[in-house]
């Protein structure tokens, strides 16, 4: 029996405002990965955010998702979604 832990996504409302106005495309691509955060919340293409505790981003084209990992909780938070230009403001 293994020990693997499964976090709970969830989304900021403006996280999930953002991630309905992103192009179809990107979309699809993101759900795929924000689903995989859920039984991997630290994949290999993540990235830790300077200066920010627990919060990370992962690539998605020229969008970024970045989250917040709340270990004790077992949630994995969205915080934003946006292009990469945008994200970090």
């Amino acid at each position: 029996m293994s020990d693997v832990v499964k976090f709970e996504v969830q989304f900021f409302s403006s996280a999930a405002k953002e991630f309905r106005n992103l192009p179809q495309e990107i979309k699809k691509r993101a759900i795929t990965k924000i689903d995989s955060l859920a039984s991997n919340p630290f994949p290999k293409a993540s990235k830790k955010l300077k200066g920010k505790n627990d919060f990370y981003r992962i690539r998605i084209g020229p969008y970024r998702v970045i989250f917040e990992i709340r270990k004790d909780e077992n949630i994995i938070l969205i915080t934003r979604i946006r292009h990469r230009s945008d994200v970090y403001k």
